[in-house]
């Protein structure tokens, strides 16, 4: 586990997007294609929009996929993928780093969608990075504490009863993220204490606080601005 401390949030968020895209540099010299999975949430806000400055040609070969999403229409405020969307993947393709053909995001509301976008997933691989904001209480995507969803098998798990309205979201499951090679965790803000507490508590298992996966993982990064 490499953890980065920074208090300010500004810095913290430059730092994690200089070594995020650093890791996606070395992939794309080494594949053919990257695939990135993504969260919505404020802990990543100020990431995306480092992102956004970004020139780097890496992008050409990086596929994005939402690592959760509520279960929406296209256009809603409350999809993941619209935050991903305007704060940077908008930006990219305007400056021709990044092709539509690249953002894979949800098409639709049913399980034939949910179905769908699971295998978009899996023709490329699965996941190389995954990127996970840590909520209060130490979900993270929309694997929540306690809940039958931390032990379903299929690439994108749906639920109907989300403890966090609103309450239609698919998710990535434990198994998909762990596909990963590289899991990057965000502890951001005062709320996040008990959360990031939880995580370095050993008694502590993944059912009690999801956000431990990172434990699991090929390589984990933890960024956060809350001290130990």
């Amino acid at each position: 586990m490499i953890t980065l401390y920074e208090e300010d949030k500004d810095k913290l968020s430059a730092k994690a997007a200089s070594i995020i895209l650093n890791e996606l540099e070395v992939l794309a010299k080494e594949k053919e294609q990257v695939v990135l999975g993504l969260p919505g949430g404020r802990s990543v806000k100020k990431v995306y929009d480092e992102f956004a400055k970004s020139n780097s040609d890496a992008w050409k070969k990086t596929h994005i996929f939402t690592v959760d999403e509520r279960v929406a229409l296209a256009d809603s405020d409350e999809r993941n993928s619209k935050l991903i969307k305007e704060s940077f993947t908008d930006k990219l393709i305007e400056k021709g780093l990044i092709g539509e053909k690249n953002l894979h995001f949800l098409k639709g509301t049913t399980q034939e969608h949910f179905s769908a976008y699971g295998e978009e997933l899996k023709i490329l691989g699965g996941f190389d990075i995954v990127l996970l904001g840590v909520g209060e209480d130490g979900h993270v995507a929309a694997l929540y504490p306690e809940h039958p969803v931390l032990d379903k098998e299929s690439s994108y798990a749906y639920m109907e009863d989300s403890p966090k309205p609103p309450p239609k979201r698919i998710t990535a499951t434990k198994d998909l993220i762990l596909n990963a090679g590289l899991v990057a965790l965000f502890f951001i803000g005062e709320g996040k204490k008990e959360a990031y507490k939880a995580f370095l508590d050993d008694s502590k298992d993944f059912y009690d606080c999801p956000a431990k996966i990172g434990f699991e993982a090929n390589k984990l990064f933890v960024f956060t601005d809350i001290k130990k």
